[in-house]
């Protein structure tokens, strides 16, 4: 419960300002002031000189062999719309965030997360050490999306308290969050709570993966980064 008391005072309304640099460059300032957590992430990237690219504008080059089944490295336009692919395209170790025109907003300081958190490569190591540190690399950005962003983040009647959608999209939420006016704090201590217990079970599996010497997996609803991972380090391989 300590726990989750220091997160609350650490998320409070008052850490909304703006850093003195204004917000990073390359994403609209609602996206950083849509929860005290999204503030703290885009005030942290400004004392660090992040900012996001815009991923339509960027050269793409294929350097990957290895990608997963289903995944194409080489993205074309279909409809106005550059699709993402979820691995090809996406690294570690983009020293800034990525932004996407079609992204949810949660996206922004999610990219500027993975920026603040970095990653882990050695020359020498094998697959399991790029998978299990491309894991380590999701941790805290994914425990942002799913738990802490949604501390304060106002949603609409119908999703409000209920924490976060997974892939369900709701525009009527985005609109909300665009407000600048802080939810009711409804649910707040249940989505700080289950974020620390996700934090800690994954860090167990990690522990137990070094150990062992082999992946070992921790599901929490839809999410497996054990399984992102593996994907991730298959994808990258090449490179």
């Amino acid at each position: 419960m300590r726990k989750v008391d220091s997160v609350l005072t650490a998320l409070h309304e008052k850490t909304l300002g703006a850093p003195e640099g204004g917000w990073p460059s390359g994403a609209p300032d609602h996206e950083f002031l849509r929860s005290p957590a999204a503030a703290r992430v885009g005030q942290l990237a400004s004392r660090e000189g992040l900012f996001l690219f815009h991923y339509e504008h960027r050269a793409h080059v294929s350097t990957f062999s290895g990608v997963p089944d289903g995944v194409d490295p080489s993205p074309e336009w279909v409809d106005g719309v550059l699709p993402e692919p979820k691995y090809a395209s996406f690294r570690h170790d983009l020293a800034v965030g990525s932004f996407h025109p079609g992204h949810r907003a949660k996206w922004t300081t999610h990219e500027l997360c993975h920026a603040l958190v970095g990653f882990a490569w050695a020359p020498d190591a094998g697959r399991l050490f790029h998978a299990t540190a491309a894991r380590l690399a999701e941790l805290v950005p994914v425990a942002l999306w799913y738990g802490l962003d949604e501390v304060r983040l106002r949603r609409c009647p119908a999703h409000a308290g209920k924490g976060p959608l997974y892939r369900t999209f709701c525009r009527a939420c985005e609109a909300a969050a665009e407000q600048r006016a802080l939810g009711s704090g409804q649910g707040d201590r249940r989505f700080i709570a289950e974020a620390l217990r996700f934090v800690d079970a994954e860090l167990a599996a990690v522990a137990k993966t070094r150990r062992l010497g082999r992946p070992v997996a921790h599901r929490w609803g839809t999410l497996d980064l054990c399984s992102d991972g593996l994907a991730y380090a298959v994808g990258h391989e090449s490179r």
